[in-house]
């Protein structure tokens, strides 16, 4: 079977760190138990960086807001996409833990087709102008505002709003069938390429 990584892209709260979060690493915990391996950083995938720590709501959402639109610029896919590319290639088969504006940045990384043949996009809460051209499971809060702004129509309605995410034990389920379907079609195309 091909190994499977998860790799988490969120916008960081805090620029200064790209550690997983708690709450993270309580998904990273599960998805291990599925037999997914989870990189231990998030976005930009820089181990020098400083350990996390707790920001404030305020401080986050603009830091946020800000890189949200900062990616959109040239700079950006400039800065990381070489780093990132790097870190992907690192896997055979990878799922991106794409939290809110996660969507956005990983899209103005204009990854190379190569890479997204080879990832399936779990996107949390989604914040971003389009999808990115690969497999995409989309998952929505019913009281989450703010995604629907960017997307009306998603795969799975849980019950949180845009914070909450990793909270929800139905985000538990989503994770476990997409993991399920994603090791099914794996085993068909292998079974496939034998015959």
């Amino acid at each position: 079977m091909i190994l499977m990584k998860a790799i988490f892209i969120t916008g960081q709260s805090n620029r200064r760190c790209c550690q997983l979060s708690p709450k993270q690493k309580k998904i990273a915990d599960f998805l291990e138990e599925e037999g997914v391996s989870v990189a231990p950083f998030n976005f930009p995938y820089d181990s020098q960086m400083n350990v996390y720590h707790e920001t404030n709501l305020l401080n986050a959402s603009l830091s946020n807001t800000l890189q949200y639109f900062l990616s959109r610029k040239p700079h950006f896919e400039k800065q990381y996409r070489a780093q990132v590319i790097k870190q992907f290639e690192q896997y055979g088969y990878c799922i991106v833990m794409a939290g809110s504006c996660g969507l956005e940045l990983l899209n103005n990384l204009h990854l190379p087709v190569k890479l997204l043949k080879n990832m399936h996009v779990i996107a949390y809460g989604p914040v971003a102008r389009t999808l990115p051209k690969t497999q995409v499971t989309m998952i929505q809060g019913r009281n989450d505002w703010l995604s629907k702004l960017f997307f009306k129509e998603v795969d799975y309605l849980v019950d949180c709003g845009h914070m909450d995410y990793l909270e929800s034990t139905e985000i538990l389920n989503v994770l476990q069938q997409v993991i399920c379907s994603i090791k099914k079609n794996q085993m068909n195309n292998i079974h496939e390429k034998c015959t």
